[in-house]
Parts: structure tokens; sequence; C-alpha cells
């Protein structure tokens, strides 16, 4: 649910607000300036606006070191897990399980738990 709340500051200046069901401010109007926070889990990741943005503190860029390393291994969980299922908790999409079944010599599902998979 989104609350949206509108108030006169001085006689020349409004303010607006548009906040989460939390009460978290998801959008500030004031002085013709419009901010939008970015709100996941109830913890403020950044905000932006026309001139400043703070998310660049919050990630860490891909380093030469990181890009060449070796690839990944993921552990299958359960005898039920799936490669669509790790394709989507990996990189958010089911239909990128291919990927993992190449990287793996052509494997297939059904896939037992604690099986190492190249990723």
């Amino acid at each position: 649910m989104l609350q949206y709340a509108n108030q006169t500051v001085t006689p020349y200046n409004s303010a607006a607000y548009l906040s989460d069901a939390d009460g978290h401010i998801l959008e500030k109007r004031y002085d013709n300036t419009t901010t939008h926070s970015l709100i996941v889990n109830g913890q403020l990741i950044g905000s932006s606006s026309d001139s400043y943005e703070s998310f660049s503190t919050v990630y860490d860029t891909v380093t030469a070191v990181a890009a060449s390393n070796s690839p990944g291994v993921y552990m299958v969980q359960t005898d039920s897990q799936t490669l669509q299922e790790i394709a989507k908790a990996l990189w958010g999409d089911q239909n990128l399980w291919y990927l993992l079944a190449e990287a793996n010599g052509g494997l297939t599902n059904p896939l037992k738990a604690g099986q190492e998979l190249i990723v």
C-alpha cells in the first residue's frame, strides 16, 4: 500500500511525499526537486535526484582479479531441486537452466543433494 501526503511548507514552497505501508518515504518532492529512495527489507539502499545519487556506495565494481577467477561451484540443496530452480536463484531467470547443463557436461534433472555443479 502506498500513501501520498501533500503539505505547504511556506507560502511559496510545498512538499509532497509518497511512502510505503511502513512509513518509509519512497519519493519526496520539495522546491522543484524530486528524490527517489529504494528501500529493501526495511533498509535504505540508496537515493537519487537530479543532482545526486547514493547507490554507488552500496555495490562493488568488478575487478580484473574477480573477473578472471575460475568458475564458481554450487552445491545442490535437495534431491528435488531442479536446474531451473537453481538458475532462478543464481541469475533470476529459470530459462537460463541450459547454461548450468552445458557447464556440467550436458547434465539433466534429477539432481542429488550434495552434488556440486560448476557455475
